[in-house]
């Protein structure tokens, strides 16, 4: 029986061997090259991840099988850390003991690959997600991601590994090899498992007509990916609608004891409650205090890419926060993202007090309350519940305690008004003119 079902399956392989033979698995030169097979196994050959009669010879009961008759068990991961055995996928995807000939599968994170970053990364996979220095857990929880596509995607099978709800072993292409194509792309849309996604013509950010690319790790005048000359959308997945076939809703997940924030990134709208995020399709309120290449590019408006932020895989940050955004470091030495770390992500494309005016990096005060004009807390503007002028919003001591500082005064974490979804009420009017919808609540992210 297994004789034959290898056979179906080779039947299969040779219908589909023109994308399997171009992806970075079938590949001839630097494909699947599993160690200890025989010489008579050419590179990129089906029985360096499948074995041919079915046999265990990795481990386990001797003569049994495990699914899709490869050579390891598929997916037996729960949660970090996570282990080279943890999932097929990882005996190779690793910088050290891969099973891949060489020993070493080098896949470094996105922010080294497409934007330069290349100070201390996880150089495989499975280091990605098993970082040196981490006091948060930050990745894709496999063994959620696996209950989540087994229950939303029907070609998914309960003994798939998380791996594949992202990627098509047999047709995943080689991008680090050349990050500013993008028919080399690795991934496919959930909900279509047998094509790529980001090959073609709309599946780039080509798709929004103001996506403005972020510079290139330590430049000024190159871009993502891959240090370009200029800003080109046709070069990077459109990883908007590639992530938002799961993040489109809240899921719940048990690791953090709470639901993850729904994304809307495609809704129109400016200040507006219901809308979408002002990174997004929805209009943005100002400009005047970004950094380049935003502050004085020609557009209008931007549509960021989620992974102009964030890692899709795993990052030593929370929210699985790049190393580097726009070219630069996050230099969260304590890899911490509380009062005093979260802004070190927000100044990468915001301009902070020590480029707006007077006072320290990371510090936000002339941001929120200094300014005028559009500073939604400008002390002359705040007008409390009983009719008097505030110094302040009273936001800081709403929130005492939240951050585990004293309150009043004292930084509050950016997330608790800055966040996919989030919107704040306008004080009692208080808001300067500029601000719209008058009277009514104003979108904060």
């Amino acid at each position: 029986m297994l004789l034959i079902l290898f056979f179906i399956f080779c039947i299969s392989c040779t219908a589909h061997a023109g994308g399997y033979l171009q992806s970075a698995h079938g590949d001839a030169t630097y494909g699947v090259n599993r160690c200890g097979m025989p010489s008579a196994y050419a590179i990129g050959n089906c029985s360096h991840c499948h074995v041919q009669h079915g046999l265990n010879t990795e481990g386990g009961s001797s003569g049994t099988a495990y699914p899709y008759v490869i050579f390891n068990e598929n997916f037996s991961a729960q949660d970090f850390p996570y282990e080279a055995d943890d999932s097929i996928c990882f005996r190779c995807h690793t910088a050290s003991n891969s099973m891949q000939e060489g020993e070493q599968l080098l896949n470094p994170d996105y922010a080294e690959t497409f934007g330069g970053y290349d100070e201390g990364t996880a150089q495989g996979v499975l280091e990605q997600y098993n970082p040196d220095t981490i006091l948060e857990d930050s990745h894709h929880s496999l063994g959620e991601v696996r209950t989540y596509a087994a229950n939303r995607f029907t070609w998914f099978r309960d003994d798939s590994t998380a791996c594949v709800a992202c990627h098509n072993p047999h047709l995943a292409r080689r991008n680090k090899s050349e990050v500013d194509n993008p028919t080399l792309t690795p991934i496919s849309l959930p909900s279509e498992h047998e094509s790529l996604w980001g090959d073609a013509v709309g599946e780039t950010m080509d798709a929004y007509t103001e996506y403005q690319a972020p510079y290139h790790y330590n430049s000024t005048t190159t871009y993502e990916p891959g240090g370009l000359g200029e800003s080109d959308p046709t070069t990077v997945p459109d990883y908007v609608t590639f992530c938002n076939e799961c993040h489109d809703e809240e899921i719940y997940t048990n690791k953090l004891g709470r639901n993850l924030l729904k994304v809307d990134w495609i809704s129109p709208g400016t200040d507006s409650v219901p809308g979408g995020d002002k990174h997004g399709t929805a209009s943005r309120t100002d400009r005047t205090w970004l950094r380049d290449p935003y502050l004085t590019a020609s557009k209008s408006n931007y549509v960021l890419n989620c992974t102009d932020c964030h890692e899709p895989h795993a990052s030593p940050y929370p929210f699985l926060m790049r190393r580097s955004i726009n070219g630069q470091p996050l230099n969260l030495t304590d890899h911490s993202m509380d009062a005093d770390g979260r802004g070190f992500q927000c100044l990468q494309c915001h301009q902070d007090d020590s480029k707006i005016g007077s006072g320290g990096v990371n510090d936000w005060k002339l941001q929120h309350h200094g300014l005028g004009g559009d500073s939604p807390y400008s002390g002359r503007n705040n007008i409390g519940p009983s009719g008097a002028k505030l110094d302040s919003c009273d936001c800081h001591g709403a929130f005492e305690g939240d951050d585990g500082k004293a309150g009043g005064a004292s930084a509050i974490r950016c997330e608790i008004c800055h966040h996919h979804g989030s919107f704040v009420p306008d004080p009692s009017g208080a808001w300067p003119a500029t601000v719209t919808p008058k009277n009514g609540a104003r979108k904060t992210f």
